[in-house]
């Protein structure tokens, strides 16, 4: 069962890195697979991102976010646990 503390802990990285992502060329635009405040692989797909994160973490241990503005338009949003 997913762990909603670590979900959160996840959420908050991805959170306090945007800012630096969104200047950097290797982030920007793309998909960015996160576990235990980590990042763990940079795809330009989601579906590569989660091809990526079910071959290689637990399930309910990771998110996979985009890394876009708060101006930019989010093309939909997937929960999987």
């Amino acid at each position: 069962m997913p762990d909603q503390l670590e979900r959160d802990k996840n959420i908050s990285f991805f959170k306090d890195n945007l800012n630096g992502w969104l200047t950097d060329i290797a982030y920007k635009h793309k998909y960015v697979v996160i576990a235990n405040q980590e990042v763990k692989a940079v795809h330009d797909s989601f579906s590569d991102a989660l091809i990526y994160a079910a071959a290689n973490l637990v399930r309910g241990e990771f998110i996979i976010q985009q890394v876009i503005g708060e101006d930019e338009r989010v093309g939909f949003l997937v929960l999987a646990s």
